[in-house]
C-alpha cells in the first residue's frame, strides 16, 4: 500500500511539474517572443524604391576591399529601383544636406560619436564613422531608414538585404 501511495504521489508531483513547465516559457519561447522589429525582418522588394548611402570620413577612408564591394553593389543593383550614393562627409550638416538633396526630410543627424540618424519613427546609429544606410520609399515622397550596416563586414548585411550571392 505504501508503494502504491508513493507511486501515486510521485505521479501527481510529476504531472504538476509538467503542468508548471507548460506555463513557464521555455528558453526557446522566450527568444521567439522577443521578435525583432519589423524593420529588421524586411528584405528587398523589387517593387519598392531604395536609396543606399555609403558614408565615411576623410579620417577613416574606404579600404580597397570596401571600394571593390561598393563597385560590385552598384553593378548588381543597376536597374533594380536602387539608388546608391557614396559620400565622404566632414560634418553632420554635410550628411543632412546629402539626405535632403535625395528627398529624405525630417531626419536629424549627429556625428558626435559615430553616425546617428533620428526621424519620427526610427533611430539608427553606429559608433563607427563609416556606415551603410538603406532607406525605403514608404510612399511617394516619404522615405524611412530601414537598415544600418557598419563595421568590418558591413556590406554583408546589405548583401543579405538585397539578396545578392557574393561580393567576390
Amino acid at each position: 500500500m505504501k508503494t502504491k501511495t508513493s507511486l501515486l504521489l510521485t505521479a501527481i508531483l510529476f504531472a504538476t511539474f509538467l503542468s508548471a513547465q507548460e506555463l513557464q516559457p521555455s528558453s526557446r519561447r522566450v527568444l521567439s517572443a522577443r521578435t525583432p522589429r519589423a524593420d529588421r525582418e524586411r528584405t528587398f522588394d523589387e517593387t519598392k524604391q531604395y536609396i543606399v548611402f555609403k558614408l565615411w570620413t576623410q579620417a577613416d577612408p574606404l579600404t580597397d576591399e570596401e571600394k571593390k564591394d561598393l563597385q560590385y553593389l552598384k553593378q548588381q543593383l543597376t536597374g533594380k529601383n536602387v539608388k546608391i550614393i557614396d559620400y565622404q562627409y566632414k560634418t553632420a550638416e554635410d550628411l543632412e544636406k546629402i539626405l535632403k538633396d535625395n528627398g529624405i526630410d525630417g531626419v536629424t543627424v549627429s556625428t558626435d560619436n559615430g553616425i546617428q540618424f533620428k526621424s519620427d519613427n526610427s533611430n539608427y546609429n553606429s559608433s563607427a564613422q563609416k556606415a551603410t544606410f538603406v532607406f525605403e520609399e514608404k510612399s511617394p515622397g516619404v522615405k524611412r531608414p530601414i537598415m544600418i550596416s557598419a563595421g568590418v563586414s558591413s556590406m554583408n548585411g546589405v548583401k543579405r538585404f538585397f539578396k545578392l550571392r557574393s561580393f567576390s
